[in-house]
């Protein structure tokens, strides 16, 4: 059976244990759209899964949310995403760059993928970076129950956020133009900003790695 992506595992284990809050909005961030779609974005790779190589510590932590949290925070790490306590965004752009380029697709090599995906870091780390004690909170709460101690959720928060803002801002020649997608990129958009929904968002169902 094939291994999933290191993100899809964890968004699994969130869909089985806690639903989307509701907020006020013509979007309710507690009911997903429906069907549950995989293909509405024709969009490169950002992640390469041989780079978490070493950092498979599951059978140390209490649950495994917080073991796919300290698996990209050894990510980040391990591949100099981040230095001298300091989230590195030209690092994080050339290293997406870089695994972009090698899908067999070649999509980065249209200057729209380009300008989106380095302007999704850019956005997605100054997003998280500012609400980093929020989410932490959040994050303490159940249903994941991650101690800021066993690992910082700003890793697997920047790169959940970077996946959101690419599906959303996903070039027009990329993207099925069809209702049930349409309805996933509303839904996407309004969630993804209030950071008290952005833990919930149950991305399992639109992403591989």
């Amino acid at each position: 059976m094939k291994k999933l992506p290191k993100l899809t595992q964890l968004f699994f284990i969130l869909l089985i244990f806690y639903p989307l809050n509701s907020k006020s909005s013509e979007v309710s961030c507690k009911n997903e759209p429906k069907p549950a779609y995989s293909d509405c974005c024709n969009r490169p790779r950002l992640l390469d899964n041989r780079d978490f190589n070493g950092c498979d510590r599951i059978k140390i932590y209490r649950n495994q949310v917080t073991s796919v949290c300290a698996e990209y925070e050894c990510f980040f790490i391990k591949n100099g995403l981040y230095l001298n306590s300091t989230i590195q965004i030209e690092a994080i752009q050339n290293y997406i760059s870089r695994v972009a380029m090698t899908d067999s697709n070649r999509l980065m090599e249209t200057s729209d993928w380009k300008n989106i995906l380095m302007k999704s870091v850019e956005n997605c780390v100054e997003k998280i970076t500012v609400s980093e004690d929020v989410l932490r909170e959040l994050y303490n709460e159940a249903p994941f129950e991650i101690n800021p101690y066993e690992c910082d959720v700003a890793f697997i928060s920047i790169m959940n956020c970077i996946y959101y803002d690419v599906f959303v801002n996903c070039p027009s020649e990329a993207w099925e133009k069809s209702l049930a997608c349409e309805a996933w990129k509303e839904f996407i958009s309004t969630c993804m900003d209030d950071i008290e929904t952005f833990p919930f968002i149950n991305m399992n169902k639109l992403f591989g790695n």
